[in-house]
């Protein structure tokens, strides 16, 4: 029977679908050949290997979404494995349908028949959603990603499924007769969505990956999936035939779809390969460590990926040699056994509360049980035999024979359970020599016991804490022990006399409660206060610390020149704090005096050598020698924005609506513009602000008020969210905020306006008639590029519009006078290659010509450096003004050069969470070809760069 688009005729006569019995004719379609059938005891099965290639198909389907499973952070994981259930779903009704369990006379074959119509137009309806997710139009695995892939696949399943069996009942105006509907979703709906899903794959892995082999993964499943089509709508008969009816064309197809399902998950699993971290140019301490891997439990990811990583630390690159999911909430302590190849991790899980696995592989080697509230430490004997505690909130010291090496840890393990302590058990540490360990909890007690048999040996009574004792950790030569408690003191103990030896108290108040600690052989003692403080501890001397290292502790969201020496700056951070940093040493310090309440939203620092500070306290701050604050604050009218001071010492602060100048602590001017400020530099008596209509505004301050002399417009695309002006003030730089994707080339902008520079002077020689107009060099022009005289410039460097790119001549002349505006008349379209003469044709009313208009006195041109894909959130010039550094949320900061403006230096993934703020410092070394970068942001590190500019 021919080909009829909309029929299943001719397609049924070759191939045996399931929905032939009930289309075409009332007894349906009868294929012309088709596979063996085989007597199973009592029963028939129809086309066997058939069923056995939907078998395995099931089988290896479930291997593919168990691998999906455990890659936690990859792109679509939920929503490819809803494609691989569904597909797991159509072989397992596939058997009852292809087999003949459902035989064709059952009435519930229709019914199946139909479920299964259903579920193949909602497996590829999945498809074609998940051809969209890598573009990430709607933020991939959350709720809203998957309630609409769950409603598109419910929708396309109750179309098909009522299209399907109103067709087989003959009902709601379907028939056998009539299957266009039946056709379109059986057939060329599948196609469509595997038409769709291959370009637009080719499409993100073009866009987003250097790697081209996912190519090979798609044009290989496609081609099978091709490949299988032709042979069941095509070949099938004539395959039926050559072997004597064994296998038909629906065996090869099933097959050659299964090929092309694998290929699916081979591409997906290449594209979602996790990135290790990696380290860039910079010198670490050298450690000292016994074992060469080291276990570091992430807990500041996001909700559901709280993983152990294992780092290697030997060497300079230090790769992350593992990283794997455990438990599934917080990560509360870990420790490795003696042997350096197993690890037990604690904390706060749902399922479970602990778990013991290998380091290299992560394959399970035991759970922790026993505890029924979360895990607050664990502890390992590093001697045979080997035992392990545990400390949790539910008052408990759980003791553990055979826990490492361990196959099981089942409640057979558990040798004892200690009910020592009436409040959370905090911490529980094992003396190096493994002979007894120790337990602290919120009871403010100290209970020793036996290494071997955990048996209770005292409990330490001297000289007892006044709060919870948070941790504990013993001396390398295991006679003394350290505590850290909330009292704000650290005791160190006895243990042979069971007394406190010293205590040393941090402070006083809630910022001084002593949250941790640990016994280090080379620095000593040193305890974590609850500010984040780290206090060094000598054990043999004074009762205080020997030295306070203080760091942020949030995201650090502002820096500025402290002005007190080269190498020195301050750093404000989110939780309101700053700080001040000498690069020299390395070391950091909090400024002494009342810190902002909340976020530190910018820093600017003046001519007299103070600072000024804003945050979300809605307060502007004084900093003096950039190491403490004045008593002087002011309150701003809203929420602070973006700083900036002015020659005179005069402060601007941007704020919602409002642009407020303060000068000694008082407010003196303020400017109410049109539009909403979003960020403002100044230099000398110009000040440039900023807007969230893309648009920068140039205004001089004449120490009363600002007026405005230009508008930068069509500059910027978007919100401006930095600015900043060169030291010698002839350049401005704009930074701006992208609304595209990740993987877009050309996110956020970088913009470089020439603002003060000396520039052209135009003359005319004939000064009544303006006809003829010469262009040439003022003396004391110094430009940026080498550019004299008769050489050829870019006509777009000199005119506004950047549209033009043609070049042309200039000619030396004599200067007769300055024409402050001169308008000129230039054709769109210049015939390239083209000079243009020594003389400029000034006329009026030229149609069709674009008008331009040239300053003289306030010329900008504008560069445009694109290679942040998200908000630049920061710039910074070189004090020679040729170089200038921009930070973005996109983790990378770039260094530009006026001088060559095509070329970069990237620093990429250098921020994670985002870089907020880059500063450069260390002038010194500035006629070396070489200066020193500091950038900062979300992690709250402080990171030093030594760049090497281009030759």
């Amino acid at each position: 029977m021919p080909f009829k688009f909309g029929s299943f005729d001719s397609l049924c006569e070759t191939a045996a679908l399931v929905i032939c019995p009930f289309v075409g004719t009332e007894l349906g379609v009868e294929p012309k050949c088709y596979g063996r059938n085989i007597d199973v005891g009592s029963s028939v099965v129809f086309q066997p290997s058939t069923v056995f290639i939907h078998v395995i198909a099931i089988v290896m389907t479930a291997i593919m979404i168990y691998s999906v499973q455990v890659k936690y952070t990859a792109i679509g994981r939920k929503e490819i494995v809803h494609f691989f259930w569904l597909y797991v779903i159509i072989q397992f009704l596939a058997i009852f349908l292809d087999g003949g369990i459902v035989p064709f006379a059952n009435p519930s074959y229709p019914w199946v028949a139909a479920v299964y119509t259903g579920l193949l137009t909602a497996a590829y309806g999945t498809l074609l959603f998940n051809s969209f997710v890598g573009f990430q139009f709607i933020e991939d695995g959350s709720s809203l990603s998957l309630w609409s892939l769950r409603l598109i696949s419910l929708v396309l399943f109750g179309g098909s499924f009522f299209i399907a069996i109103a067709t087989f009942k003959g009902i709601a105006g379907f028939s056998f007769e009539h299957t266009m509907p039946l056709y379109i979703v059986y057939l060329v709906f599948p196609i469509i969505c595997v038409a769709v899903y291959i370009p637009s794959q080719f499409a993100l892995v073009y866009q987003t990956l250097e790697d081209r082999w996912p190519y090979g993964d798609l044009l290989f499943g496609a081609a099978f999936y091709c490949l299988g089509q032709v042979i069941l709508f095509i070949f099938s008969d004539h395959v039926c035939h050559a072997i004597d009816h064994y296998i038909d064309g629906i065996f090869f197809s099933e097959f050659c779809v299964l090929l092309s399902v694998m290929m699916l998950y081979k591409y997906w699993d290449t594209i979602t390969k996790e990135e290790l971290e990696f380290s860039v140019g910079s010198k670490t301490a050298a450690w000292d460590i016994k074992d060469s891997s080291l276990a570091h439990g992430s807990t500041e990811a996001l909700t559901d990926h709280n993983d152990v990583r294992i780092w290697d630390t030997v060497g300079e690159e230090n790769v992350l040699k593992g990283e794997y999911k455990v438990i599934s909430g917080k990560i509360n302590d870990l420790e490795w056994d003696g042997e350096s190849k197993r690890i037990i991790a604690v904390g706060d899980g749902k399922e479970k509360f602990g778990h013991a696995f290998m380091f290299d592989s992560g394959s399970s080697t035991g759970e922790i049980v026993g505890h029924s509230k979360q895990i607050n430490a664990v502890s390992i004997r590093h001697q045979r035999p080997f035992r392990a505690a545990t400390a949790a909130d539910d008052a408990l010291v759980i003791f553990y024979q055979e826990a490492c090496p361990c196959k099981v840890l089942p409640t057979s393990t558990i040798k004892q359970t200690i009910k020592t302590h009436t409040k959370f058990v905090q911490d529980v540490r094992y003396a190096p020599s493994g002979d007894v360990f120790v337990s602290v909890g919120s009871d403010s007690k100290i209970f020793l016991y036996d290494g071997k048999t955990g048996d209770t040996l005292a409990e330490v009574t001297d000289s007892p804490h006044k709060g919870s004792i948070m941790a504990s950790s013993w001396s390398p030569d295991s006679k003394s022990f350290m505590t850290s408690s909330a009292d704000c003191t650290v005791k160190l103990w006895d243990v042979e006399g069971r007394k406190a030896v010293t205590t040393w108290t941090i402070g006083s108040g809630v910022d001084y409660q002593q949250v941790g600690g640990v016994w280090s052989e080379e620095a000593g003692i040193v305890s974590l206060s609850l500010n984040g403080d780290l206090n060094i501890i000598d054990p043999r001397t004074g009762d205080k610390p020997t030295k306070i290292i203080k760091a942020p502790q949030k995201a650090i969201t502002a820096i500025s020149p402290s002005g007190s020496g080269s190498g020195t700056f301050v750093a404000g951070t989110a939780d309101g704090r700053i700080l001040s940093y000498s690069s020299s040493n390395g070391e950091s310090d909090l400024l002494t005096g009342e810190n902002h309440g909340s976020l530190v939203t910018g820093l600017a620092p003046s001519p007299d050598g103070k600072i000024f500070s804003i945050g979300w306290d809605d307060r502007v701050r004084e900093i003096e020698g950039g190491n403490s604050f004045t008593p002087a604050s002011l309150s701003t009218s809203s929420q602070p924005k973006s700083i900036a001071v002015a020659g005179d010492s005069s402060v601007f602060v941007v704020e919602i609506d409002t642009v407020e100048v303060i000068r000694s602590n008082q407010k003196v001017s303020e400017l109410k513009p049109k539009f909403t400020p979003s960020a403002v530099a100044a230099s000398k008596s110009t000040i440039a602000i900023g807007g969230e209509d893309a648009k920068v505004r140039l205004y001089e301050w004449d120490g009363k008020e600002l007026k405005e002399t230009v508008t930068l417009s069509d500059e910027n695309k978007s919100l401006v969210s930095t600015l900043a002006f060169s030291p010698d003030g002839k350049l401005l730089a704009s930074g701006d905020v992208s609304f595209g994707f990740d993987y877009c080339p050309c996110g956020s902008f970088l913009r470089v306006l020439f603002i003060r520079s000396a520039f052209p002077t135009y003359t005319t020689r004939s000064r009544p008639s303006f006809n003829k107009l010469y262009m040439t060099w003022a003396s004391n022009f110094q430009p940026d590029h080498e550019i004299m005289n008769g050489k050829r410039y870019p006509i777009h460097r000199l005119l506004q519009n950047n549209s033009f790119s043609s070049t042309f001549h200039l000619f030396p002349s004599k200067p007769t006078y300055p024409l402050p505006y001169s308008y000129i008349h230039l054709p769109t379209h210049l015939p390239t290659p083209h000079s243009i003469p020594n003389t400029l044709q000034s006329t009026t009313n030229v149609i069709d010509h674009r008008h331009i208009i040239i300053n003289p006195t306030n010329q900008h041109i504008t560069s445009r450096w694109s290679f942040h894909s998200a908000r630049i959130n920061s710039l910074s010039w070189t004090s020679d003004s040729k170089h200038c550094a921009s930070g973005s949320l996109d983790t990378h900061v770039y260094i530009w050069s006026v001088a060559k403006p095509l070329k970069n230096i990237a620093l990429k993934n250098v921020g994670p969470g985002g870089v907020n703020s880059v500063l450069w410092i260390d002038d010194a070394t500035k006629d070396s070809g070489k200066g020193k970068l500091v950038s900062a942001g979300a992690d709250g590190c402080v990171r030093v760069w030594e760049v090497t500019f281009h030759a």
